[in-house]
């Protein structure tokens, strides 16, 4: 006779995940200007962008100068997937678009990131960082697809209205974008339990080990990559609705390095759905990329600036498993 034991509920587990719907639901009906609507909407998009960089960076230890690469290709993408529908050539709901933006970084993350995670740690960083100037650099010498220094622009009120819906107010926008979040936060979160989220903590903490078991490293990483670039694309295909516009600064190191700088600014790698929320008011840290990258490579400058820049990449450096561990010597001893 067979006995089968039922797990009991997680009563914290659905305790959270209940408020975070909740927020969702109620956050628009107590903040209810023009301007907290695009905020909250902002945020939501800043939450899956951030959360597929954590399991990059955070599940797998792997520290990326271009994941703006993928969001804004999904982007890009995306807003041409919209101008189709307006068109009447491309025959599904707007509330689909973001779909289309992931499955598409879906492709390039499988492409790219093939070559990239053949490395690991540094050579891996600076591989991304290449890729993400390389995109850049064609965003301006291929107008046809990128739409030049204008952008490409669309209109998200076209296409069939199920119930009605036009997604022209901006409160109908954000709860498509809630709904979104609230799933690619679940789904996402489910990865990190599944026995490939695990081996890819496993990779990010003793690669040795893992392909002395008999696990392929690489494939692991690869795989992961391509989760990410599919959830940032998502995201990418978000924004491209809520603005409207897609422009070549969606696929710069400017927004590679807000979403890496606002991920570890405080330090708190395991938190970056706050970290996602401050992104929207501390965005212009993204523009001292630059100079984060000159302190990554070249150590601390003793011209006797503030220091907070320098710490901010050292916590880049205390959160890659050690990848950059040279460096930070070199830093410190600089210094």
């Amino acid at each position: 006779m067979a006995y089968y034991e039922f797990k009991p509920y997680n009563v914290g587990r659905w305790a959270v995940w209940s408020l975070f719907a909740l927020v969702l639901a109620v956050a628009p009906l107590v903040f209810r200007s023009s301007l907290a609507h695009t905020m909250l909407s902002q945020m939501g998009i800043a939450i899956v962008i951030c959360l597929s960089y954590n399991l990059l960076l955070g599940q797998g230890g792997m520290l990326s100068f271009g994941h703006a690469v993928y969001s804004g290709m999904g982007a890009f993408l995306a807003i041409h997937a919209l101008n189709l529908i307006g068109k009447g050539t491309l025959p599904i709901p707007v509330s689909l678009v973001p779909v289309v933006g992931g499955l598409s970084a879906l492709a390039i993350a499988a492409g790219l990131g093939y070559v990239t995670t053949k490395k690991a740690g540094t050579p891996f960083a600076m591989i991304t960082l290449g890729i993400g100037e390389l995109v850049f650099a064609m965003s301006l010498m291929f107008p046809e697809f990128f739409g030049g220094e204008g952008g490409i622009s669309s209109n998200r009120v076209t296409g069939p209205k199920p119930l009605g819906i036009t997604f022209g107010p901006q409160i109908q926008l954000y709860y498509l974008i809630a709904v979104y979040t609230f799933i690619c936060t679940a789904l996402m979160y489910a990865f990190t339990r599944t026995p490939l989220g695990r081996m890819l903590n496993a990779v990010r903490d003793n690669p040795e080990r893992v392909e002395f078991v008999g696990y392929d490293t690489q494939k692991v990483r690869w795989l992961a990559f391509m989760i990410s670039g599919f959830f940032a694309g998502v995201a990418g295909g978000l924004a491209a609705l809520n603005f409207e516009i897609v422009t070549s600064e969606v696929v710069s190191g400017g927004k590679s390095g807000a979403y890496l700088l606002q991920l570890l600014a405080s330090g708190h790698a395991q938190t970056p759905i706050w970290e996602a929320l401050d992104l929207r008011v501390n965005e212009p840290l993204g523009k001292d990329f630059t100079f984060f990258i000159q302190t990554c490579l070249h150590g601390a400058r003793d011209d006797g600036r503030t220091n907070q820049r320098e710490h901010q990449s050292q916590l880049v450096f205390r959160h890659t498993s050690g990848c950059l561990c040279p460096i930070q010597a070199h830093t410190q001893a600089s210094s």
